[in-house]
């Protein structure tokens, strides 16, 4: 609590240390000497009128914002919270450009990965109140022609002569905030669709590196199409991949296809495998007899145990990698990397139909797929496993379109690792939240998420509403609650019905299903 209180890390102050690191001759009483800087570049200066560039009114402002440090404190609201003294995540209510700002402190180059779904600007969303772009007159005029829901934020008409504007300043202090959270390990997905999609590109090449841009990535959302729309009916959005430097990065190794992964159907300790079959009957390079001798060596096989062993021992079948019509081939490696693999416990035989023994290696994980940029897969249906997913999990409908829960878990799987932290400060119905609980409890990671959601009221007339929750966090919170409870009940059946002392499934009681709230 004592780091995330008090004014936030001086952005201004920070950039000028690096500045000063960098180049120290160009420092003057403190103060740094440009024109200094201009010589020691040389000519790596654009001093053209007329360039390549994004610009729009208040980008300038925008980035001022960015720099201001917050006097904003996070409180702690230990009543809202679920197993404070033992949790890890984090729940934050509030202004997330404000909230950004307070964790830059702690968190500065920290954040694994971040994933972002911000209004998409159609016209009906609800935006935060720009008010650092324009003068208090242009304000009130904004809130006169504009329908106020809060004090803190807005109905961005599509009629504003500023309706892009708006929505651009606000996403990129954010931006230029959560890119300095990000480690140099680390990246962020940014959900969107065509209203926006040009100009988010735009700004987060510039605040990111164009050349740090991974790819963007379609997703089929809803298949079926927007009935209601004239002319196509939009049936896809996007996600957008950077990070922080394409040099130090990597996918996790993942599979997403479930017809790839289902052929990984074994599990021990270090996670899913397939059984690869040790010997090898095809190659292409030759072997002369000095090498087969290498390749051609007998295994043995326990009867009872079925332990595979390169010892000759009571009750064991000696095997070698001759075929069933007698023809000869060779393992796959040599005699001492073999002895390193049973001692790892990474060889295993099975009995085939004729009842006849297989040596197998265990063939893991290590690389993943290649990943293409069109996600299809009915998995990624935000009505079945969006809306209907929450629905049930809440008795009710309580938020308009949210995620599909596999969507978030396969972006997660592909970006943070078993240890890292996710950070959404768009967080909406906790979608992520309930993703990294899931993923936890299926190999046993240990992921941390921190959750920032600005306090939106929930509309009177609405199902939410009605069944009690005043504003967005509160359903948020809910869900956490819910889906943790949900997902540790699953893990206490699958143990039980396994036997408690199957290992491979993950201890209900060592998942973190809780968090703490901060406001």
């Amino acid at each position: 609590m004592d780091k995330l209180n008090g004014q936030s890390l001086n952005l201004e102050e920070k950039n000028i240390e690096d500045l000063k690191k960098l180049f120290p001759n160009v420092v003057t009483e403190g103060k740094i000497d440009f024109e200094k800087l201009k010589l020691l570049l040389g000519e790596n200066l654009e001093e053209r009128n007329e360039k390549y560039q994004f610009t729009w009114n208040g980008k300038s402002k925008a980035i001022k914002l960015a720099q201001l440090p917050s006097k904003e404190t996070l409180r702690p609201s230990k009543e809202d919270s679920k197993n404070w003294d033992t949790t890890d995540n984090l729940y934050i209510e509030g202004d997330n450009l404000e909230v950004l700002k307070q964790l830059q402190k702690t968190y500065f180059g920290k954040i694994k990965m971040i994933y972002i779904d911000p209004p998409y600007n159609t016209g009906n969303n609800i935006l935060y109140k720009n008010d650092f772009s324009m003068d208090s007159n242009d304000l009130k005029k904004k809130q006169k022609d504009n329908k106020m829901v809060g004090g803190d934020y807005f109905n961005n008409s599509i009629k504003s002569a500023s309706f892009h504007t708006e929505w651009i300043n606000i996403m990129y202090s954010r931006l230029i905030l959560a890119k300095n959270l990000l480690s140099n390990f680390g990246a962020i997905c940014i959900a969107i669709d065509d209203n926006e999609l040009a100009n988010l590109i735009k700004i987060s090449d510039e605040v990111f590196g164009e050349d740090n841009r991974l790819g963007i990535v379609t997703v089929v959302h809803k298949p079926e199409g927007r009935n209601q729309e004239k002319y196509f009916a939009t049936s896809n959005e996007y996600a957008l991949f950077y990070c922080k430097d394409k040099d130090n990065y990597a996918f996790q190794p993942a599979i997403l296809d479930g017809d790839i992964l289902a052929k990984y159907d074994m599990q021990d300790k270090k996670g899913l495998f397939k059984g690869n079959p040790l010997m090898r009957v095809k190659d292409g390079r030759h072997f002369n007899e000095i090498n087969l001798d290498n390749f051609q060596y007998p295994i043995y096989v326990d009867r009872d145990t079925e332990k595979v062993n390169l010892e000759k021992k009571k009750n064991c079948i000696e095997l070698y990698p001759v075929s069933s019509s007698g023809k000869w081939y060779r393992w796959r490696m040599i005699k001492e990397t073999l002895e390193d693999k049973i001692k790892d416990n990474e060889i295993f035989a099975k009995k085939n139909k004729n009842g006849d023994y297989i040596i197998y290696e265990k063939y893991r994980i290590t690389k993943g797929q290649l990943i293409k940029t069109h996600w299809i897969k009915k998995k990624y249906n935000a009505t079945q496993y969006g809306s209907r997913l929450l629905s049930n999990l809440m008795d009710g409908k309580t938020f308009d379109f949210p995620k599909s829960l596999h969507l978030i878990s396969d972006i997660l799987k592909l970006t943070l690792d078993k240890n890292g932290v996710v950070l959404d400060f768009f967080s909406g119905s906790a979608t992520t939240a309930h993703a990294v609980m899931k993923l936890n409890a299926e190999d046993g990671g240990n992921r941390k998420f921190i959750m920032v959601q600005l306090p939106e009221k929930t509309d009177e007339k609405s199902e939410a509403y009605k069944a009690g929750y005043k504003n967005i966090c509160e359903i948020g919170k809910e869900r956490i609650r819910r889906a943790g409870e949900q997902i540790k009940q699953e893990l206490i059946e699958k143990k039980e019905k396994a036997g408690m002392l199957d290992e491979n499934i993950v201890d209900p009681e060592s998942l973190d299903i809780g968090f703490k709230v901060f406001k």
